[in-house]
């Protein structure tokens, strides 16, 4: 009885040890470095032919409507013709699906506005991740871990911006 508790102890206490010794060492988790950049589109008219340059703004509205739906646009007139334009052109957003609050409609007489008529901007969003390196045979484990996934997650944001504690 008593060999078969010292068998059984010394059972334990190699599968112990040998199980110990084959422990891989896990690196710990650390957060990723990423860049959040805003690029703002501008499209800028100069209406020589009312109806013609309707049909370019409608079309550049359906081209972006998924972008304009999530973040919003502003559209700035300088003329009279400018502000109709505006006024249409908003209005079409609205039946397109994008909430009135997110669509902002300005007159401007600044120096850098004065050569358009009627101006169209909105501001997206991109991530910038740094590349992964490869993990290597014998140091698995010891280089970055999640690098792939954190940048898959982050690339694939529609809204990254929304993670940052604050935009400017």
């Amino acid at each position: 009885m008593i060999i078969k508790m010292h068998l059984k102890a010394l059972f334990v206490g190699v599968l112990v040890v040998v199980s110990s010794g084959c422990a891989e060492k896990v690196q710990e988790r650390r957060g990723q470095s990423i860049e959040v950049i805003p690029v703002e589109h501008t499209y800028s008219f100069i209406i020589k032919k009312t109806g013609q340059t309707k049909v370019e703004v409608f079309e550049i509205i359906d081209e972006n409507l998924d972008v304009l739906i999530e973040k919003g646009s502003q559209l700035v007139w300088r003329t009279q013709q400018g502000k109709q334009l505006a006024d249409l052109a908003a209005e079409y957003m609205r039946s397109k699906g994008v909430n009135s609050k997110l669509i902002s409609l300005e007159g401007t007489d600044t120096p850098n506005e004065r050569l358009f008529d009627l101006t169209l901007r909105y501001t997206q969003y991109k991530t910038v991740t740094k590349v992964c390196t490869y993990e290597s045979i014998g140091r698995f484990g010891y280089g970055e871990t999640g690098c792939y996934a954190d940048n898959a997650r982050w690339q694939s944001m529609v809204n990254p911006e929304k993670m940052l504690n604050s935009v400017r």
